[in-house]
C-alpha cells in the first residue's frame, strides 16, 4: 500500500473522545551469509508491528496486531481499552502535529538490491582470501523499512529507510588469528567490502600465535569500534530512564569527563543515518549531551519527560523496545590523533580491536565488565609487538572517559536501520586488564 493510503487507514481506526495513538512499524531484512569463503544461505525476514495505545480513567492500555485491516485495528482499539484496566496509571503524552523535515532515506540501489547481486561483489574478496590462506566469515545485509504513526491531537506522519551492511571476521586457517571488518551506509554502493575485508586481514595475521599478558593497568588504544561498544552502553546512563531512577552517575550541569569529551546526538545530520522524528513523532534536532565534559543533556521521551517537568528531546524507542529513550544517533567528537601517533607514543600498552560481553554491573556508579575480541595485541616502545589473547576486565566508564589522554582524528560509522554511532579511536591510560594465560581466541 502506498504510504497516503495506509496514514489515512490508521487515521480512521483512532477511537474518539479518548487520548490514543497508532504505529506501525514494517521492515524487510535480506541477509546473506558467508562461510569458509563462499556465499552461504540466504534468508528474508518480513516484518509488520502495528501498536494501539489508548488512555482510559487515567490509565494506558496497549494492543499488537501483525496485520492492517480496518477490522483488526477496532478490534486492537477495543482491546487497547480493556487492557488499560490493567495498565500503568499515567496520562498518554501524545505529540502534537508540529512540522519536521522530509528525507529521503532510501537509495534505488539498496532497494532492488537481491542476495544474488552479491556473488559478482564478493568473488574478488574471497578469491584474495584463498591467496592469503585466509577464511572469511560473515555477513551482508540490506533492510528497508516504514515507519507510520497518527494520533488523536492531529499527527499524522511516515518516514521510509533503507540501510545496507557488510560485517566479516578473518580466521587463519591453521592458526588463532582474528580480524574483523565492518561497513554501513544508506547506500549499497558506498560500501568499501574490499578496504574492510584488507583490514580484518591484517589484524587477523598480526594476531596470530598470542602470548601471555601479566594481570596489570596498561595503557589501552581502542580502535572505532571498541569505541562503539562503549558508546552503546554509555547512552543508557545518559537516558531519561535511569536518571529518574537514579540508576546512573550522571548529573546535570556537573563536569562528569574529562575535558575533551564532547558527545551529541543528531538524527538529522547526513554524516549518520538520519531520519526525521522518533518512534513518538518528535522532530529530530541536535541535543549536545556532554560539552567538554560537563553533562548538558539527558534523552527523553514524552513519558519520561512529563515525569521530570521537562520537554521529549525526540528520543523515543521503537515499539516493542523496552530500553527506555535512548540517543540512537551519537556522535563523540574527534580531535588531531592518528592512530599510528597512538600507538608511536605509547611504551607499555594494548593495541584493543573490538569489545564483547559487556555487561553493566553497577548503572549507579558506571562499573562494567566485558573482554577484547577479534584481535588485541601488544604494544612495546611505540610499535605492535606481539600478539594476545582476548583479555577480561572490570572498569568504570566514568573513569575511562576521564582517562583519555588521545583522541582519534576519524571517525568511522556503525548502526542499523533507524540510527547509528560515528565516533574515533581514544587512548586510554591506566586501564584494568586481568592476566591471561594463551588459550583459544
Amino acid at each position: 500500500m502506498k504510504t497516503d493510503e495506509i496514514l489515512t487507514l490508521l487515521e480512521k481506526g483512532l477511537p474518539t473522545g479518548v487520548n490514543a495513538e497508532i504505529t506501525m512499524l514494517e521492515d524487510c531484512r535480506r541477509d546473506l551469509e558467508l562461510n569458509k569463503n563462499a556465499i552461504g544461505q540466504a534468508s528474508q525476514v518480513n516484518n509488520l508491528l502495528i501498536q494501539v495505545k489508548v488512555e482510559r480513567a487515567g490509565h494506558v492500555g496497549i494492543s499488537t496486531l501483525n496485520s492492517l485491516t480496518a477490522s483488526g485495528l477496532a478490534r486492537a482499539v477495543v482491546q487497547a481499552r480493556d487492557n488499560a484496566k490493567y495498565g500503568p496509571q499515567r496520562s498518554l503524552v501524545l505529540t502534537g502535529s508540529i512540522g519536521h523535515r522530509d528525507m529521503d532515506l532510501v537509495y534505488e540501489a539498496t532497494a532492488r538490491h537481491r542476495p544474488a547481486d552479491w556473488e559478482k561483489i564478493m568473488e574478488p574478496v574471497f578469491t584474495v582470501a584463498r591467496q592469503a590462506n585466509l577464511k572469511l566469515r560473515g555477513l551482508l545485509r540490506t533492510h528497508l523499512g516504514r515507519f507510520f504513526i497518527v494520533n488523536t491531537d492531529g499527527l499524522k506522519a511516515a518516514t521510509p529507510a533503507g540501510f545496507a551492511m557488510f560485517r566479516g571476521a578473518v580466521s587463519s586457517v591453521d592458526g588463532t588469528g582474528r580480524g574483523h571488518g565492518y561497513s554501513c551506509h544508506r547506500d549499497i554502493n558506498q560500501l568499501n567490502i574490499m578496504d574492510c575485508f584488507l583490514e580484518a586481514a591484517a589484524k587477523c595475521m598480526a594476531s596470530d600465535k598470542p602470548r601471555p599478558l601479566s594481570a596489570g593497568h596498561y595503557t589501552v588504544i581502542l580502535e572505532p569500534a571498541a569505541v562503539a561498544d562503549l558508546m552503546a552502553l554509555l547512552v543508557k546512563l545518559l537516558g531519561g530512564r535511569a536518571y529518574a531512577r537514579k540508576a546512573t552517575p550522571i548529573k546535570l550541569g556537573e563536569r562528569i569527563f574529562g575535558e575533551n569529551i564532547s558527545i551529541w546526538d543528531d538524527g538529522l545530520d547526513a554524516a549518520g543515518l538520519p531520519i526525521p522524528f522518533d518512534f513518538q513523532g518528535v522532530p529530530k534536532q541536535r541535543l549536545n549531551l556532554v560539552t567538554k565534559g560537563v553533562v548538558q543533556n539527558i534523552t527523553l521521551d514524552n513519558e519520561t519527560a512529563n515525569s521530570l517537568d521537562m520537554v521529549s528531546s525526540g528520543h523515543a524507542v521503537q515499539p516493542g523496545s523496552h530500553t527506555g529513550p535512548i540517543a540512537t544517533h551519537v556522535f563523540l567528537e574527534p580531535q588531531n590523533a592518528m592512530l599510528d601517533d597512538m600507538i608511536a607514543s605509547t611504551k607499555n600498552g594494548i593495541l584493543v580491536s573490538r569489545l564483547r560481553d559487556l555487561t553493566m554491573m553497577d548503572a549507579s556508579t558506571g562499573f562494567f565488565s566485558g573482554g577484547t575480541g577479534d584481535g588485541t595485541l601488544l604494544i612495546k616502545d611505540g610499535r605492535l609487538s606481539a600478539a594476545l589473547p582476548n583479555l577480561r576486565f572490570i572498569h568504570n566508564l566514568v573513569e575511562i572517559l576521564n582517562q583519555t589522554e588521545m583522541i582519534g582524528d576519524e571517525t568511522r560509522l556503525f548502526g542499523n536501520l533507524w540510527g547509528g554511532t560515528s565516533v574515533p579511536a581514544l587512548k586510554i591510560h591506566g586501564f584494568p586488564m586481568l592476566g591471561s594465560s594463551v588459550g583459544k581466541v
